[in-house]
């Protein structure tokens, strides 16, 4: 009987092919659309039927940090500053406008804060390195510790703090005034709860995880360990 039953299944799909070869025709392009379909429901998203092909022979992924492997959603944690009304709000100022993640979060604390951003004037985006404007005739910045050696500004007296926020994997944020250096502000995003997950079932298929940011390369480090 399994004998006649094989048979007659062979015949069956002999004559399916012949008679219909659209059967299997249609069969590729319907899995490629239910499987892109499935997939952008998880927010995965497909440029092509052959990338998805593709996928099998991948041997390694990067992931971007901010808002991949992490949520995405900063927030201002710590601050260091002779005065840090000051702080926030000449950092506020230069950020007012601004849709970075970061810039967000400098001006959700200076709303809890209570505090109002100074007005600030001409001011421009530093592409790598942060803001800077005009307050009061004098200059005004913020960003990374290469924007604050560009503006010639002492930032030693910091500089130990500084290592501890980013070794806690926290951004820091420079601000200063005309020479003068007027702290820094850290801020942590958390890393998704399914990301170190992720990352270790992907490396126990032999692929290999990279983190790509633009982040200091401490606080990188820092992150990059946290999700394995």
């Amino acid at each position: 009987i399994e004998q006649d039953i094989a048979f007659s299944l062979t015949i069956f799909v002999s004559v399916l092919v012949i008679a219909c070869p659209c059967a299997l025709g249609l069969a590729t392009p319907t899995a490629i659309m239910v499987g892109t379909g499935k997939a952008a429901q998880m927010g995965v998203f497909m440029k092509s039927g052959e990338a998805l092909e593709e996928t099998c022979h991948v041997q390694k992924i990067v992931f971007d940090k901010t808002g991949t492997l992490t949520i995405g959603k900063p927030v201002v944690t710590d601050m260091k500053a002779e005065d840090e009304a000051l702080l926030m709000c000449l950092a506020g100022a230069l950020e007012q406008g601004s849709r970075h993640p970061l810039a967000t979060a400098v001006l959700e604390k200076l709303e809890v804060m209570g505090l109002q951003a100074y007005a600030a004037e001409n001011i421009k985006t530093l592409n790598g390195k942060g803001m800077y404007g005009e307050y009061e005739h004098r200059p005004a910045y913020l960003g990374n510790e290469a924007l604050m050696q560009d503006a010639g500004v002492d930032i030693s007296v910091y500089k130990e703090q500084e290592e501890i926020y980013l070794r806690q994997g926290k951004t820091v944020i420079w601000a200063a005034w005309g020479s003068d250096v007027l702290g820094l502000i850290a801020i942590a995003d958390e890393i998704k709860p399914e990301s170190k997950e992720v990352v270790a079932g992907l490396r126990k298929q032999g692929i290999d995880v990279i983190m790509m940011t633009g982040d200091n390369e401490i606080t990188a480090q820092a992150i990059a360990a946290q999700a394995g």
